[in-house]
């Protein structure tokens, strides 16, 4: 839904480009190229302690709360983000959960729960229903389920 209406999103991934997005290198890659074309959009909630910057798409239900989200960068329906840094080149997938971190060029699926990491999560790929909790972690590769606790 929050993608261009208006334009063939299967376009923007053939046209001049293309790349096997077969292991999670290249779906972060693939993510990021995507995400150059999004258009902005808010069906969520951001409060006044926040601010956007760039191209934001925000879903039906998601909240941004005291957090900076850098653009281009796509917020699921249901997601809260929560005394973050978002982006740019992030996707949070639906009812994500995002607090006290950082996270730059990542795909976050959903349902997925990150938060108190002290360093920005760079080029990270974090499974559905995934926790990541404390520490200094700074680059993870995550399947779904998974829980992960970085001292």
């Amino acid at each position: 839904d929050l993608i261009d209406r208006g334009r063939d999103v299967r376009a923007c991934m053939t046209d001049g480009w293309w790349k096997d997005a077969g292991n999670p290198e290249d779906m972060i890659d693939a993510n990021s190229v995507m995400l150059d074309a999004l258009v902005g959009a808010n069906a969520g909630h951001v409060d006044e302690r926040s601010r956007l910057e760039g191209t934001v798409a925000i879903g039906k239900g998601a909240q941004v709360l005291a957090s900076i989200v850098h653009g281009p960068a796509i917020i699921g329906e249901g997601a809260v983000i929560e005394h973050a840094e978002i982006g740019p080149h992030v996707s949070i997938g639906e009812r994500a959960r995002v607090s006290h971190c950082r996270v730059r060029t990542s795909l976050i699926m959903a349902e997925a729960e990150i938060r108190d990491v002290e360093e920005p999560l760079v080029r990270c790929m974090i499974g559905r229903k995934a926790v990541v909790s404390g520490g200094a972690a700074t680059r993870l590769i995550l399947g779904d389920q998974c829980v992960v606790r970085v001292r």
